[in-house]
């Protein structure tokens, strides 16, 4: 704010000190249409970069929620624990038959053995040495089984540990320890709060400003500070509620550290100083001629230019006028109704 005050008394300083130029036909001095500037505030809540909802794979009784909503995640990136007794039952009978098959597998190659030398001698018949070496086939098999069977069992087991990114902040939480989980069923949701967005709806105009700024701030009015800001995202649509585009500042994690008490659903202004040719022209307000709520403007050669009074300002000295073919610039006499 006290940047666009600063920059609205510079304003106010060149239109009243507006370009006097004397004009030889008249006798009369005149003055040149300058833009008129406007300041706009856009407002925008802050937002998490990232924001997931978290779900368990697996079902079962809920045993421990390591964190509650507004808690940082840690522990590992550790959620939630579910009750793994099954899967723990199941693993230890999986190790328990894989033993049995390897030791299985180590007599059959035994056996193997003899049998390749029996045949060799040709003192076994080629039947039985085949139902021998199928045995050990089939065996391996099993063993293999048994094996990939223990890798998913492990992988089941990793999945009764629900985990969430670490450092995110938890938004809602969804279950309580005691309660019975399903497949699919939603624990959490989480942002990511260490660098923030704002989402505002900008006129192409204000965008075009924007662009144009090397450095840009936010105001956060509740901490009475500004804070640096870029932009990071400008839809290539409008929005049809308020037929203006959406953008998105980001506020990058060395501006959040530097302001602790910065966070999610805080409000924020961004403020810029505006001009285009539907602002319209400050001029004096005695360079205006009036009748009837009409109103014109006096060329230097006499000729009327009817404008639209869009504005008064400075107590009544300046006026803000708009009409076709208005140009920064122009010029027109500055007191036209001394004229004879």
């Amino acid at each position: 704010m006290e940047i666009l005050s600063r920059f609205g008394l510079v304003i106010s300083l060149l239109t009243w000190a507006l370009i006097m130029v004397p004009t030889k036909g008249l006798g009369q001095r005149t003055v040149q249409l300058i833009p008129h500037f406007r300041s706009v505030q856009i407002s925008g809540l802050t937002y998490p970069t990232r924001q997931v909802t978290i779900s368990s794979e697996v079902s079962g009784r809920c045993l421990q929620i390591y964190h509650d909503v507004g808690e940082d995640v840690s522990n590992g990136s550790q959620f939630a624990q579910i009750d793994p007794t099954f899967v723990k039952l199941e693993l230890e009978g999986n190790n328990l038959a894989r033993q049995q098959t390897r030791r299985k597998l180590q007599q059959d190659r035994k056996t193997l053995q003899r049998f390749t030398a029996l045949r060799e001698k040709e003192s076994t018949t080629q039947a039985e040495y085949d139902e021998v070496l199928l045995a050990v086939d089939l065996t391996e098999i099993r063993l293999k089984e048994l094996e990939n069977q223990q890798a998913r069992l492990a992988e089941t087991m990793a999945r009764h540990t629900i985990k969430a990114p670490s450092g995110w902040t938890v938004i809602e939480r969804f279950v309580e320890p005691g309660e019975f989980i399903s497949i699919g069923q939603k624990i959490a949701t989480l942002g990511n709060f260490n660098v923030l967005l704002v989402r505002m709806a900008l006129t192409f105009n204000e965008l075009e400003q924007l662009k144009r700024q090397d450095v840009l701030y936010l105001s956060v009015p509740d901490l009475a500070k500004r804070v640096e800001v870029a932009l990071s995202q400008v839809s290539p649509s409008v929005d049809p509620v308020t037929r203006k585009i959406p953008i998105e500042l980001i506020i990058h994690q060395d501006q959040v550290i530097a302001n602790p008490k910065l966070r999610g659903g805080m409000r924020t202004l961004l403020e810029l100083v505006i001009s285009n040719d539907q602002d319209g022209y400050q001029v004096p307000s005695t360079a205006l001629i009036s009748s009837y709520g009409a109103h014109w403007l006096v060329k230097a050669d006499g000729t009327r230019q009817q404008v639209v009074l869009l504005d008064v300002l400075e107590d009544g000295y300046l006026s803000v006028v708009a009409g076709t073919g208005l140009q920064g610039g122009m010029e027109f006499l500055a007191n036209p109704q001394t004229l004879p």
